[in-house]
């Protein structure tokens, strides 16, 4: 890789130098037509050539000295006073004189080498500035990483704790059952870990989570909690942010249902329009107080989706009409083929 960017560096020199010779020549050949001479190009050719010829090795050499001593920072008088004195040392070896020849050229070998530095200086600035843009580019990705690992830390242990409480109140009154719940909390826990940090996974992925999570609710709960899951399967392979409907319907299991003699009933439900997912847990509980304040499980999953979507997403909480509560992740529909 490093040979190749040399050999491409060493290209662009020997393309740089034989279009200003070209160029040169072409001039020469245009002064000798309108002085009445004969246009004789391969002889302007050579002569352009022979007094370029020294700029194909000082070129680099005044590149070098443009980066070793740049016109920024603290010593830059000095660094100024070192390029006057090269560009005179320059001067003279283009012209192979510090006499007359020297005085006729001086000016426009010194216009060549301070060209050099202003090109060698603006290139470098670009570079540096694109480097410190990969940079933050690449220091906002790991904060964002960063992030949306802690909160997905805060989530899980959250989860486990539930369920946990919910196995120990059925230990001394059910054990099978207890067990049960120990069996399929080890399944969600095995794809809890199987998917690592994924961000996003397949929504048919996430049902089946769900499912899992709702048979150790159902162990817990009974009859009281009953269940409508209606997700088609034009839209099962969306991806939706990984464990993102779960604390969804824990809250509303914990909230609305869970606390009441009589249960209640739950829907999830997912729809596609205008390529846009919105999925939408309800339930018929009492509706949503504003003084309970969203939970860790609901404030997580809105700083998910945020970190995840920003602008491109809606997390909202309504009361619906009929009563209780509905909360709805609104997304832009992505598949893994998209």
């Amino acid at each position: 890789m490093k040979a190749t960017r040399q050999l491409a560096r060493l290209g662009a020199l020997v393309g740089a130098w034989c279009a200003v010779v070209l160029f040169t020549a072409s001039q020469y050949s245009l002064i000798y037509t309108a002085t009445g001479g004969a246009a004789h190009f391969p002889m302007a050719l050579r002569v352009s050539a022979l007094q370029w010829l020294p700029w194909l090795v000082l070129g680099p050499c005044v590149v070098l000295l443009a980066r070793r001593f740049p016109l920024r920072g603290a010593h830059w008088p000095q660094h100024l006073a070192i390029h006057l004195v090269a560009t005179g040392v320059v001067a003279a070896v283009v012209t192979r004189s510090f006499g007359a020849a020297f005085l006729r050229n001086v000016h426009s070998e010194a216009i060549v080498y301070w060209l050099l530095v202003a090109s060698t200086h603006l290139a470098d600035s670009l570079r540096r500035a694109r480097e410190r843009e990969s940079h933050v580019s690449r220091l906002e990705v790991q904060l964002a990483d960063a992030r949306l690992a802690a909160l997905q830390s805060q989530l899980h242990p959250h989860f486990l704790f539930n369920t946990l409480h919910a196995v120990s109140s059925l230990i001394h009154d059910d054990a099978d059952a207890a067990e049960d719940m120990l069996t399929a909390l080890s399944d969600l826990l095995r794809t809890t870990l199987s998917r690592g940090s994924q961000r996003e996974v397949p929504l048919h992925d996430e049902i089946d989570f769900l499912e899992r999570y709702l048979e150790i609710q159902k162990m817990r709960l009974g009859d009281r909690l009953q269940v409508t899951l209606d997700v088609p399967s034009e839209v099962a392979d969306i991806l939706v942010p990984s464990f993102a409907i779960q604390p969804l319907v824990e809250n509303a299991i914990r909230h609305a249902i869970a606390p009441r003699r009589a249960g209640g009933h739950l829907e999830i439900r997912a729809t596609q329009a205008d390529g846009r997912l919105r999925l939408t847990v309800a339930d018929d509980g009492p509706g949503f107080p504003a003084e309970m304040g969203w939970g860790i499980g609901l404030e997580n999953t809105r700083a998910r989706l945020t970190q995840l979507y920003g602008d491109e997403c809606r997390f909202t909480i309504t009361d619906r009409p009929t009563g209780g509560a509905a909360v709805t992740i609104e997304i832009v529909a992505r598949t893994t083929t998209a």
